[in-house]
């Protein structure tokens, strides 16, 4: 009986996580707007039925989508920051990743975009975003926090206002993204993320981490 019980419950969790992948790939190409309810289980394979066991409304899936995304990115900052410990690199790359998208994840800065869109039409979608913006916010102080113990970085601004500071420069990745813009970050942000958390990394190290983000093209490309 417990083994039974123990595979519906995997069951449900699978159903439900390929509910919100299929939700944030039909949010990102059709907007909240033109995406609904019929599209996303088309898209995920199953039945409404499905959908409505785990989810009330196309605008509950919609938040969803953004809260499962902001526990994944604090996972990974917390990951980053614990294993931080004499190699400040790892705490630069965590945040850098929570900070905005990768060259892998060309679909996230339009539904961001789509999330900021709609919260300003939308009192409730609005109540949502903030609750995610102020749970984000509070994962990088308690990020940024633990590597200052660790003695990985001495910020010479406050916590909170270094926290303000690269959510605000992470926002602009984003929006730069969501507009279909050149990103260019690669080349100075490590050395940015540096100066503002007071992480000190030599020149070398700088440059070999920027090789590392954008590897040199070989053969005849």
């Amino acid at each position: 009986m417990g083994q039974s019980r123990s595979t519906q419950a995997a069951r449900r969790q699978a159903t439900r996580a390929r509910l919100l992948e299929a939700a944030f790939n039909v949010f990102a190409a059709q907007g909240y707007t033109g995406a609904t309810v019929d599209s996303i289980v088309q898209a995920a394979g199953y039945s409404k039925g499905a959908f409505y066991f785990h989810f009330s409304s196309k605008e509950e899936v919609f938040l969803e989508v953004l809260w499962s995304r902001a526990r994944a990115e604090e996972q990974s900052l917390r990951n980053a920051s614990q294993s931080a410990a004499g190699r400040p690199f790892e705490l630069l790359r965590g945040v850098a990743g929570f900070l905005g998208p990768g060259s892998d994840d060309a679909l996230w800065p339009a539904l961001l975009l789509e999330f900021w869109s709609h919260a300003a039409r939308n009192p409730r979608v609005r109540e949502g975003v903030a609750s995610v913006a102020k749970f984000r916010q509070e994962s990088l102080l308690t990020a940024l926090r633990a590597a200052a113990d660790a003695g990985v970085m001495r910020p010479t601004l406050p916590f909170e206002d270094c926290a303000d500071l690269l959510l605000t420069l992470g926002d602009g990745f984003i929006a730069r993204a969501g507009a279909g813009q050149e990103d260019a970050s690669a080349g100075y942000l490590p050395s940015l993320l540096a100066s503002v958390l007071g992480v000190h990394i030599g020149p070398r190290a700088v440059a070999k981490e920027r090789e590392s983000q954008n590897p040199k093209r070989t053969g005849t490309e």
